[in-house]
């Protein structure tokens, strides 16, 4: 669902800039799919937000707590994570 987030992103962009210029979409983690990551990095490359879009630590052993750390909102735009895990941590986390 990365490249659903980019797209999104995108589009608040073009509808609603002064909103999009207040965020940052940050992508941490790790890529399990090579050709998929290198997919979104190119989307978020041509996006008009692409001064907004960051891949940070994108490590194999990023540790959880790390990632929720300087987050404000968890977006989930999950295409194959099945039980939502990530919710869980995020809400342990303090993360909307």
């Amino acid at each position: 669902g990365q490249l659903h987030a980019v797209r999104a992103f995108d589009r608040l962009a073009a509808v609603a800039p002064e909103v999009a210029g207040e965020l940052t979409l940050a992508f941490r983690g790790f890529a399990e799919d090579a050709a998929y990551h290198a997919a979104v990095r190119a989307a978020a490359a041509e996006s008009a937000a692409a001064a907004r879009i960051r891949f940070v630590d994108y490590a194999v052993a990023a540790p959880v707590r790390s990632i929720y750390a300087d987050a404000d909102v968890l977006l989930f735009p999950s295409e194959y994570e099945g039980f939502g895990l990530p919710l869980l941590e995020a809400q342990a986390a303090g993360v909307a």
